[in-house]
């Protein structure tokens, strides 16, 4: 039989804290230590604990994160169960944690919540009420059987006891969501977390309207925390884009279409009314709910702004000097000499093997969606000849020549040895050149068809890169070139709540974290356009625009690729733009 420690921190909760250790007493379960951490309580907290026969940490108020990782080093469980003073636990709670871990990779299990029976009838509403966005939030999970879960709240998991002890166990200082950034760094190693709806506690919620909008602030507030830290990981992360981008939608439909503004405002409040009634079958409690919506909706949010701007606890540790031997290693020489934009493709972070091959995948899919929409424009069989300005190894080439049909010379220009010599496997006849100052080494009007993805964002001389492909380019001859949408929707909600857009690096050595993303590795992106930007600067450099398209990225993020989708059709406000040019 495995032995479990249960760790409750304490500060002041003595109106539920008799009935939590009575229903910890309670448990069928022989090899357990229960351990209370009483964090600087005022209340009877001190004198209820004295008197019921349990370990007993005594602490000055150092929060539930200090606390639990505290207990961490004092438990002697191998594994390590975590609930709250104001939860009841059932009686199998700790055998049906213990059912979920089925190998080694499960590294902690999580359970159901539930209203205790002499629950206040305003708490009842709030947990009912949380159970039906559960779907959102994912701090109350409606699934009915075992499953693999992104997070489990601390007021009823178990994990590992040494797996949390080696990855650092709960961030000091931060409360709350510490569990869920606990779990965030258990899932970033590789391990799994599991639901078990048989195993529950019951828990009791604020009893009032302003103790729940005060619990609401803080969960927002914390969330902007974590995002900020690790970027955007959780559903409930887009609701702040999605709330801007509503507003600013309708503030705009009222202004021209005053009518039809305030017929998708009722329409809302109707459809939100009409989700509640149904799922509640009561008139009464279906406006409670709503209620309840709406104060979530205001005070979460406010919350997270807040949390946008204040200095959060989590700390990020970065090895500045295993970073740079990193860097060096994919740049090839010291980082003193100063990287240049070549050097900070992705393309040779995936040959290097430095990042995910979901990256990789992301990448290739990016490649597809460009060569698909050249095919349908132009079309390989008229093409006798194609140059792959900054060809990295050869990847898009070798899909051009899997699509087309007949015999067409293949060119590639680059700086990295390493990737030329593959993209020369590959039967591209290649040149190694600087493209931001050396002439292209071929004569002018060789080519057909010209390719540039997402190559002049990072380039310091890009008059001189165009000035070159013109040269190169016969009359007629067509440019395609990518580049990352300076304007796109997602800049345009950043600047406008000050902050930098993610296309952009702050620092060509160093990682960017900055919110809302942390890239692990500098981009190289020294200079962004807009739509109308980069067709001017075309037109400028006697290219007549024949085709402008919206590109998406695959994120990872459902929502956020249904967004980036959307806007794609609108290439104005797409995240990357394509354009196709034809040399005047």
């Amino acid at each position: 039989m495995n032995s479990v420690s249960i760790i409750i921190p304490v500060r002041n909760g003595e109106k539920h804290l008799e009935k939590c250790i009575s229903s910890l007493k309670n448990l069928s379960y022989a090899e357990l230590e229960i351990i209370f951490i009483n964090d600087g309580s005022t209340d009877r907290t001190g004198e209820i604990l004295k008197n019921s026969n349990v370990k007993v940490i005594e602490t000055e108020e150092i929060g539930p994160s200090r606390a639990r990782n505290l207990a961490l080093n004092e438990a002697k469980g191998e594994f390590v169960a975590f609930t709250d003073s104001d939860c009841l636990v059932k009686e199998n709670w700790i055998f049906e944690l213990l059912n979920g871990f089925k190998n080694e990779n499960i590294a902690g299990v999580g359970g159901d919540q539930l209203s205790p029976p002499d629950e206040t009838d305003f708490g009842r509403k709030v947990q009912d009420f949380m159970k039906s966005i559960g779907f959102i939030t994912g701090y109350i999970k409606t699934e009915k059987k075992l499953k693999e879960v992104n997070h489990n709240p601390t007021c009823n998991v178990m994990y590992r006891k040494t797996l949390i002890k080696d990855i650092g166990g709960f961030c000091p200082g931060l409360w709350p969501g510490e569990d869920v950034e606990l779990d965030w760094k258990i899932r970033e190693k590789g391990y799994k977390l599991l639901f078990n709806p048989e195993a529950i506690v019951y828990h009791y919620r604020p009893e009032n309207l302003r103790k729940y909008r005060k619990m609401i602030y803080n969960y927002g507030k914390v969330q902007a925390f974590l995002v900020k830290a690790y970027g955007f990981f959780r559903k409930i992360h887009c609701l702040p884009i999605f709330l801007v981008i509503f507003i600013g939608g309708e503030t705009i439909l009222l202004m021209k279409h005053f009518f039809y503004g305030a017929l998708v405002i009722l329409s809302t409040f109707i459809f939100v009314e009409a989700y509640f009634l149904l799922r509640t079958h009561s008139l009464t409690n279906g406006f409670v709910f709503s209620k309840l919506f709406y104060s979530t909706l205001v005070n979460w949010n406010y919350g997270f702004l807040q949390g946008l701007f204040k200095n959060s606890p989590i700390k990020k540790i970065i090895n500045l000097n295993k970073r740079k031997s990193l860097l060096e290693k994919i740049f090839g020489y010291p980082l003193k000499q100063g990287p240049t934009f070549h050097l900070l493709r992705i393309d040779r972070l995936i040959d290097e093997q430095l990042i995910l091959t979901e990256e990789e995948r992301r990448q290739k899919e990016r490649y597809h969606r460009v060569l698909d929409i050249c095919e349908k424009y132009i079309g390989y069989d008229n093409i006798n000849s194609i140059i792959d300005v900054g060809c990295g190894h050869g990847q898009m080439l070798k899909m051009i020549m899997e699509k087309s049909k007949k015999k067409i010379d293949f060119y590639g220009v680059d700086i990295c040895d390493a990737l030329l010599d593959k993209a020369r496997e590959l039967g591209v006849k290649v040149s190694k050149i600087d493209i931001n100052k050396d002439n292209f080494p071929y004569p002018d009007g060789k080519f057909d068809f010209a390719l540039a993805h997402e190559i002049i964002e990072h380039l310091y001389s890009p008059d001189f890169f165009l000035m070159e492909i013109y040269r190169v380019l016969h009359p007629g001859g067509i440019l395609v070139l990518s580049t990352p949408n300076l304007a796109c929707w997602r800049n345009r909600i950043l600047l406008m709540m000050g902050h930098t857009p993610t296309t952009l690096d702050i620092s060509l050595t160093q990682p960017m974290d900055i919110f809302p993303i942390s890239h692990k590795f500098p981009i190289g992106h020294i200079r962004n356009y807009t739509l109308e930007g980069i067709c001017k600067f075309l037109y400028l450099y006697n290219f007549n625009i024949v085709g402008i398209y919206g590109l998406y990225i695959s994120t990872g993020i459902k929502i956020v690729e249904l967004l980036d989708k959307f806007f794609s059709k609108i290439p104005s406000l797409s995240t990357y733009i394509l354009i196709l040019a034809k040399k005047r």
